[in-house]
């Protein structure tokens, strides 16, 4: 349930585009964590997240979301800062409703 210090160096580079840290029993990450502001792909799938971490909607390039057998329950209205996400998989999980500002995202 720990991210590695060699994953915490990537997300140092401003230019990581790419990032998987799917099947890692991740339970949260840190506030700070997504320093990568070019990062673009996204995967946390097959870990443990409750909740859609928050450093997340920070992430203003981003374009694909995987999140796909969490235990999401819930998703943050938040996750409309997220303009340019057209991919977004949350499959799997135990999501009990969806914010309307889903529907306004116009490249989902």
């Amino acid at each position: 349930d720990r991210v590695s210090s060699e994953v915490v160096d990537i997300l140092y580079r401003k230019f990581t585009e790419k990032l998987s840290l799917s099947r890692n029993r991740l339970t949260t990450l840190p506030e700070n964590m997504f320093l990568c502001i070019h990062l673009r792909y996204l995967d946390l799938s097959q870990n443990k997240f409750e909740t859609v971490p928050a450093s997340i909607f920070l992430l203003h390039f981003l374009t694909t979301l995987e999140m796909r057998y969490n235990q999401l329950r819930s998703i943050s209205s938040d996750i409309s800062k997220l303009n340019g996400l057209n991919w977004l998989s949350l499959a799997n999980n135990k999501i009990q409703a969806i914010p309307l500002e889903i529907g306004k995202m116009k490249s989902l």
